[in-house]
């Protein structure tokens, strides 16, 4: 043979190679986007990669001299047979087999027009089985001199290698946990890898298989792929050829028994078999393909027992010498392949190293370590989305830079949907396989809506939400609506002409699927807590959700969410779910008050998210609008006045839209925005908005509604704080008025004349000596020796003692008090033990610290501890926190210090962080960390001790000239850090005018 032939020969040879690869890649991407093929391409499919990888094997046997004249040119006219039949092979399925596939209909239509290509598919399938068996067997026979193939005993080797070795791997620690479980004595037989898609479980099972390799070199590494049956099958042919099985390439052999039995024969030696993408329990449960139409009886005791029920599960043996390790996106598969929780591992996001490390291995250049850090963290942590990413900067650098990635990322529109659908091929990913990764998640979306659809529908409901701290209870009964709703709005949505008509068709479809369900006794959509304990377990099944470790929460990957909405999105879902997901988060959203303030906390993330999804539907809108004024509250209660502002703003201006400027909504609106502006500071136009609020609601629901008197009640403290204190004192009277008449349950008139300042006025105007002055009448009414009914007046008395720092006479009056009780067969205990505790505060802010000390030792010591009620546990912690200030004052730093803690700690458990008495706790630690010269600490508790504008909650100016003196503290404290403790000026100005015990008292 000419050496023009063969290079004839060779050329015609590449071309099939090129030509047939193209058929292939065509097949696989239409059995992956339509989920079928049709029949008349079925067998083309598995014959035609053993063809190309025959003729590849003929190739290297011509450029390798291997093949005598006698073979080449027996070989020669199947070859140019094979050219032609390729050739027409190549038209037919472009022209069959399109990928734009979108529906059933277009499936049904392409698998009858293959019909009319059955003839020339199965003439091409002929001529290449006869290539394939002329290059198993008739060239061996026809070429016997020295040049011909001869066959050699198969060397273990990676057989199906999918691609080469990564360079830019990251090591895992699943590689870890897989080689420990198997690089040993009687190591597990069975292992698998679970995980998101993307998240890297293919690349830790290349590497273990390279490794593996490395370490012993005569152990066969088998790679199948088990994304479908036909690809499964394939795969097995080629461990059959590679192996030397015989009938390897015969449609009618029973390749998944031939396999299974030389795996199953220890004298083959050690072998690991690497099942990849294994997502679909289908494919394995799948009975194995075969041309006979049933199973011979085995006759050895490594076959597999046959049965028409037999699946290709069966043909995956336990065998001391062989290891399985699966990846697979769903534990329920990991769990039908091993049998044992233990014996698979969860693979997560990498760790901020390991991502950080193959971001700076897949970027070309150099970028910043903080714009790293970012992008990753965007991305979280997830190896496919950084590859993805670090492909397409490295390819547009430096037009585009990390940052700008980010800001795209960070939109959240369509430029970042195209940069996470963005495919990039990388060296050690299949080709077939989805190099993106809102393209990988969305194949994972639409099985789990297929086999699940109220787990579909409850991690639609999900992804609505903040992706961490998401309650269990409240998700339970608000996902489950009926199929007809949807079906109905459908038909609203839909179109006129064919597109209606096929949706009535669906319909119809679907009722008959209900009617028969429920006659089977079968329940299509169930949202009771067991079926929700199924739909939870199917979604963290597929790694698409963490549970908390207390079974009470959800938390989502940052893209896993995203994901999922863009999905919604592309399916027209997005804005129903965004709508139940407001209306829930207004349902379950409380006032800021005791009860509620820790359930505001846990959902404030997630009214954030909602506030964000400004709804079309006008009754939505009316929910949502209400979101925002209780979102508010909240907000206002936390010290975030701006924040507050802002958010009644914006709800004050949709209301009067949507309802008018009378409506009880948007009233409260306006006395929200009221008292958020008052408590910032913007005194005018509080006023006026609070003014505004009190009389339209006096004139619409009358002078006793409660939200009126609320208008009112902040109204006079925003008049007080201008300085109108006759118009304020005049409110505060004519709204106690009101209360006292609402209490008598009297009809009066509901006109009240201002009276005379009476001791509360003076006392809230700081005239002390004029209000003592009052309550010293009012107690020397009192006939002594004074009896029970005396306390209150003494109470009063005392506390207007206290503020003019009268502490010795106010100390006698409380002895006094605390024997009147003592006395009386009917006195309260906790009446007592709260007296005995302000003489305690009364003494140390008189310098008695040991008498106070003893007195607050007493009352711990005899307070209840099982079974306290919420108020006397809230006594303890203040008389602890106390103890701890008086300790401090007499030196006994650590005790001190020990003890405000553990009151700080006990509040903040009790009562919340942002409780009074909680920054209250606070206050009382950074005061014995500053006795101590402990400035650093100090200063961080008293910048939490009191928030920005704190001062402005505040209903006296007493205390408001305390905490102003304790602003000025926190400044001396911070110009002391800042000296070093060198500041001797702001140490002496505080230890002059110290009333930090005051302080305490008063709280």
């Amino acid at each position: 043979m000419s050496g023009l032939e063969v290079v004839g020969t060779v050329a015609s040879i590449i071309q099939i190679i090129d030509i047939g690869a193209r058929v292939i890649k065509r097949i696989n991407d239409y059995r992956e986007k339509a989920n079928t093929l049709p029949g008349t391409f079925y067998q083309i499919g598995v014959q035609l990669p053993i063809f190309i990888e025959v003729v590849r094997d003929t190739k290297l046997a011509i450029d390798e001299n291997r093949l005598s004249d006698t073979a080449r040119k027996a070989l020669n006219p199947l070859i140019t047979e094979c050219n032609s039949q390729i050739r027409i092979l190549d038209l037919i399925v472009h022209k069959v087999l399109p990928l734009d596939v979108y529906s059933t209909t277009d499936r049904l239509r392409k698998a009858y027009r293959s019909l009319k290509y059955e003839s020339e598919v199965a003439q091409a399938e002929t001529t290449l089985r006869k290539y394939i068996e002329a290059m198993s067997h008739q060239r061996i026979a026809a070429s016997r001199n020295e040049g011909a193939i001869v066959s050699d005993p198969p060397r273990p080797s990676f057989v199906n290698k999918p691609f080469n070795r990564d360079a830019d791997h990251v090591h895992r620690a699943a590689l870890d946990w897989v080689i420990t479980q198997t690089h040993r004595p009687n190591g597990t037989p069975r292992l698998a890898l679970v995980g998101l898609g993307g998240v890297g479980k293919s690349q830790i099972a290349l590497q273990y298989a390279y490794i593996t390799k490395e370490v012993m070199p005569d152990v066969w590494i088998f790679w199948a792929r088990a994304s479908s049956v036909a690809r499964l099958e394939a795969d097995f042919r080629q461990i059959a050829r590679a192996l030397h099985l015989p009938g390897w390439d015969e449609k009618d052999t029973h390749i998944f028994q031939s396999v299974y039995e030389w795996l199953s024969n220890e004298a083959n030696g050690r072998w690991v078999m690497i099942i990849d993408n294994a997502d679909d329990p289908s494919v394995l449960t799948a009975p194995p393909p075969c041309g006979s139409t049933g199973f011979e009886e085995p006759n050895d005791t490594n076959s597999v027992s046959h049965s028409a029920t037999a699946q290709i599960w069966d043909f995956l043996p336990t065998s001391s010498l062989g290891t399985i390790l699966m990846t697979s996106r769903t534990k329920e598969v990991a769990f039908d392949l091993t049998g044992n929780h233990n014996h698979y591992t969860e693979v997560e996001e990498m760790t901020q190293t390991e991502a950080m490390e193959l971001l700076t291995k897949k970027l070309r250049g150099e970028f910043a370590e903080s714009d790293k850090l970012q992008l990753i963290n965007r991305l979280g942590n997830m190896p496919l989305a950084i590859s993805q990413a670090a492909a397409y900067i490295s390819r547009r650098s430096p037009l585009i830079t990390i940052a700008d990635y980010v800001e795209k990322l960070d939109k959240g529109d369509e430029d970042a949907v195209t940069l996470l659908t963005e495919s990039t091929t990388e060296s050690h990913r299949e080709r077939q396989r989805s190099h993106s990764i809102m393209k990988t998640w969305h194949l994972t979306f639409q099985y789990v809506r297929r086999a699940s659809p109220t787990a579909a529908r409850l991690l639609s409901l999900m992804c609505m939400f903040d992706r961490q701290g998401i309650e269990k209870s409240i998700l339970i009964g608000q996902y489950d609506e009926k199929l007809e709703k949807e079906e109905e709005k459908s038909d609203q949505l839909s179109t006129i002409g064919p597109r209606r008509l096929w949706a009535r068709v669906r319909k119809a479809m679907r009722r008959l699927k209900i009617d028969n369900d429920q006659i089977y006794g079968q329940t299509v959509f169930s949202d009771t807590p067991s079926a929700f304990i199924d739909d939870c377990a199917t979604l963290s099944d597929f790694s698409l959700v963490k549970v908390t470790a207390d079974g009470q929460g959800f938390a989502l990957h940052r893209l896993v969410q995203f994901a999922t909405q863009k999905w919604l999105e592309i399916h027209h879902e997005l804005e129903r779910w965004s709508g139940k997901f407001i209306v829930l988060l207004e349902k379950y959203y409380p006032k800021p008050d005791f009860d509620g303030w820790q359930a505001c906390q846990n959902l404030f993330p997630h009214a954030m998210r909602a506030i964000r999804c400004m709804p079309p539907d006008v009754d939505i809108l009316h929910t949502w609008l209400i979101l925002i004024l209780k979102v508010a509250s909240f907000v206002q209660e936390i010290g975030l006045w701006t924040e507050a502002v802002d958010y009644n703003r914006l709800a004050i201006g949709w209301l009067v839209k949507l309802l008018g400027s009378e409506h009880e909504h948007t009233l409260q609106g306006i006395h929200q925005l009221g008292s958020a502006l008052n408590a910032r500071g913007d005194l005018e136009e509080s006023e006026t908005l609070l003014r505004q609020a009190w009389l339209d609601r006096q004139r619409l629901f009358g002078q006793e509604n409660e939200d009126a008197l609320s208008s009112a009640r902040s109204l006079r403290l925003n008049l007080r704080k201008q300085g109108k204190l006759e118009e304020a004192v005049a409110l505060d009277v004519l709204t106690r008025n009101i209360a006292k008449r609402k209490r008598a349950g009297r009809d009066q008139s509901r006109e009240a004349l201002p009276k005379p300042p009476e001791a509360l006025d003076l006392t809230l105007n700081g005239q002390f000596a004029e209000a003592e002055l009052i309550r010293r009448q009012t107690l020397d009414t009192r006939q002594k020796p004074w009896s029970e009914e005396a306390l209150g007046d003494i109470e009063n008395v005392v506390d207007l003692l206290t503020l003019q720092r009268k502490y010795r006479e106010a100390a006698s009056l409380l002895r006094e008090s605390l024997a009147i009780q003592t006395r009386s067969n009917s006195a309260d205990e906790d009446n007592i033990a709260a007296t005995k505790a302000k003489l305690a505060s009364v003494l140390a802010c008189h310098g008695h610290y040991l008498e106070a000390e003893q007195l607050l030792r007493q009352l711990i010591a005899t307070a209840p501890t099982v079974q306290a009620s919420l108020n006397q546990q809230k006594e303890l912690t203040h008389w602890q926190e106390y103890l701890g200030a008086v300790l401090a004052r007499q030196g006994h730093f650590a005790e001190a210090e020990t003890i405000g803690k553990q009151a700080l700690d006990a509040t903040e458990k009790i009562l919340g962080k942002v409780d009074n008495r909680t920054l209250n706790a606070a206050h009382t630690l950074a005061e014995i960390m500053r006795l101590q010269g402990r400035y650093d600490e100090a200063l961080a508790l008293y910048k939490r001790a009191h928030p920005v504008a704190y001062l402005d909650r505040l209903d006296t100016d007493v205390i408001a000239s305390h905490l102003h003196w304790m602003t000025d503290c926190v400044n001396d404290i911070r110009s002391i850090v800042k000296t070093e403790g060198g500041d001797e000026t702001c140490w002496e100005r505080m230890n002059k005018d110290d009333a930090s015990l005051e302080f305490t008292y008063l709280a």
